[in-house]
């Protein structure tokens, strides 16, 4: 009788174990689709990141103080290589005058 029920038991594992694999399978898949979003929405973000101090370098050398209040936040603080903090209002001040 035991002989009997092995076969049947034998193919309902078998059943349940592709079902398990399948749903595994189906569940990594959506994975690496949503991380693959995930990194493509990071790439998208660093690029923009890199355009705005791109621009902002460029309205340095041009000393275009209107765009560099676009780009900066106004309550930024800079730090000088000289290691001296100061205001975006001082920044642009010394820019304007040449001093920068």
């Amino acid at each position: 009788m035991t002989t009997n029920l092995r076969k049947p038991v034998e193919k309902m594992l078998i059943t349940l174990l592709l079902g398990i694999m399948a749903a595994a399978l189906q569940s990594s898949k959506a994975q690496a689709t949503d991380s693959g979003a995930a990194q493509v929405k990071s790439s998208s973000v660093e690029q923009l990141l890199m355009q705005m101090e791109r621009n902002w370098g460029e309205a340095i050398v041009h000393r275009n103080i209107a765009k560099i209040r676009e780009i900066v936040a106004p309550d930024v603080l800079l730090t000088t290589p000289e290691g001296t903090v100061q205001s975006l209002g001082d920044d642009l001040a010394e820019l304007q005058s040449g001093a920068f």
